[in-house]
């Protein structure tokens, strides 16, 4: 107990863990799962495909960075809750092994 707030180091590690973890794959798994390489020819010959074949990729790239920036959030979402949850357990005098054991997932993200 700090200040009138408790902190439970389990929930912080398990949101770290099933939450923030996840969503940071998922977000990189839809991140890579968009076609922004495609040759221009993949757009037709006809007048206008070019256009839009730009637009595609410019639309593609500001995606492709929204999702790597939201990756990006989420693992630091998520090494947050485990340092907050590592400097809790030290501070109460948690055991060296459940220490160790949040410094593996922190290595491990």
């Amino acid at each position: 107990m700090t200040d009138g707030y408790t902190v439970n180091p389990d929930a912080l590690r398990a949101d770290a863990n099933q939450f923030f973890a996840e969503w940071k794959d998922d977000l990189t798994d839809m991140k890579n799962a968009i076609p922004a390489n495609l040759p221009s020819h993949y757009f037709s010959n006809i007048p206008g495909a070019q256009g839009v074949y730009s637009a595609y990729i410019t639309a593609a790239e500001k995606l492709t960075t929204y999702l790597k920036d939201g990756s990006e959030q989420m693992d630091v979402f998520g090494r947050t809750l485990l340092t907050t949850s590592l400097i809790y357990m030290v501070t109460e005098g948690y055991s060296e092994q459940d220490i160790a054991a949040v410094k593996q997932e922190l290595n491990d993200l």
